[in-house]
């Protein structure tokens, strides 16, 4: 140290005399260049050395870890020191020992054979006194008291503020046919009363006043995401309702004379629901095999109109649409879709 403090007391002096000899700042930067070059040389070598060091003594750490005896041994100490030094200011072993630090109330356990369980029993009391219909309904109360108990249930002002409420056939065609993604879309299924519709724009082409019920189930994501700009979220869905990656869409044109259209099963969600946008659905909402005894009738049958959204259980309910349109009614047209959540 009072080397180096020695030679930066020459190096100054060497300097200031210099600059008495009337020399440039320009002169003197060019007589000290080979002592900076060396210098700069010096210091990269010191960096270097440095760099090597810490480099040999991480890879060393690493292949002492390595070593298993080695290993088991550090885990055993950092674990004794971390219950004698930690645990008796902050007792971490209360998260430690949880499956997840934040618990899900949604979460259903599974039982031996990884089904989700279900408690067939609810639907008993479903089936005697029918479905509910609601307004102004939270969240929280929608998970507790119908998805988590196996109840569906119809909101009537789920659609306040869409602006597709009320949309009629000849606007969702015009919706089709100025939206290049959804015009040139391929639905991955699609059903009809009608054996002569066999994609989507047949639809829009019928005839006015033909019967004719329809649906069809987007699932390219361009489609997907397109359809959404049609609907908000349902404000009734509980915060760990996650949206599916598909969306379906429902016409029904000039009644079909009761003829049941089953809609492509909602299977890719907990929970499903079908929101029409207008004119009036009927909807037969039947009980899943692994429940039917405990359903008397086997299933209810709901009517569903304008500015409702019917929402389902789909491990306990399936559904069956079909449209009968008196004279002078509107066509119907409803969106559905899914809705699933982390289960641990």
């Amino acid at each position: 140290m009072a080397e180096a403090k020695t030679i930066e007391e020459r190096l100054g002096a060497l300097v200031a005399e210099c600059v008495d000899e009337g020399m440039s700042e320009s002169q003197l930067r060019d007589v000290a260049r080979p002592l900076v070059v060396v210098h700069a040389r010096a210091r990269r070598r010191a960096r270097l050395r440095r760099f090597l060091r810490w480099l040999l003594i991480l890879a060393a750490l690493i292949g002492i870890l390595l070593f298993d005896p080695t290993y088991r041994l550090v885990c055993i100490v950092g674990r004794l020191g971390t219950k004698h030094l930690l645990v008796p200011y902050w007792d971490f072993t209360v998260h430690y020992n949880n499956d997840c630090i934040i618990r899900n109330p949604y979460f259903v356990e599974d039982d031996e054979g990884g089904e989700n369980l279900i408690n067939c029993e609810l639907l008993t009391d479903v089936c005697e006194v029918g479905v509910n219909r609601t307004s102004n309904i939270d969240g929280k109360s929608v998970a507790n008291h119908y998805l988590k108990s196996s109840r569906p249930l119809i909101v009537t002002d789920a659609m306040e503020g869409w602006k597709t409420k009320g949309l009629d056939v000849k606007g969702l065609a015009e919706i089709f046919q100025s939206t290049s993604v959804l015009d040139e879309s391929v639905p991955c299924s699609l059903q009809s009363t009608d054996s002569k519709v066999k994609e989507i724009r047949h639809v829009f082409e019928m005839s006015q006043g033909e019967r004719v019920l329809t649906s069809w189930q987007n699932c390219e994501l361009k489609a997907v995401k397109a359809i959404r700009r049609l609907y908000k979220r349902p404000y009734f869905l509980p915060g760990m309702a996650e949206m599916t990656s598909t969306n379906w869409i429902v016409v029904g044109t000039g009644g079909s004379n009761e003829n049941y259209h089953r809609v492509v099963p909602l299977f890719d969600g907990l929970a499903a629901w079908i929101a029409v946008l207008s004119g009036t659905l009927d909807i037969k909402v039947v009980t899943q095999d692994i429940c039917s005894a405990f359903c008397k009738t086997g299933s209810l049958d709901l009517t569903v109109t304008a500015g409702e959204i019917l929402i389902f259980p789909t491990s306990t309910w399936w559904v069956m649409i079909y449209h009968k349109q008196q004279e002078n009614e509107e066509d119907a047209i409803a969106l559905a879709s899914t809705v699933s959540w982390e289960k641990h």
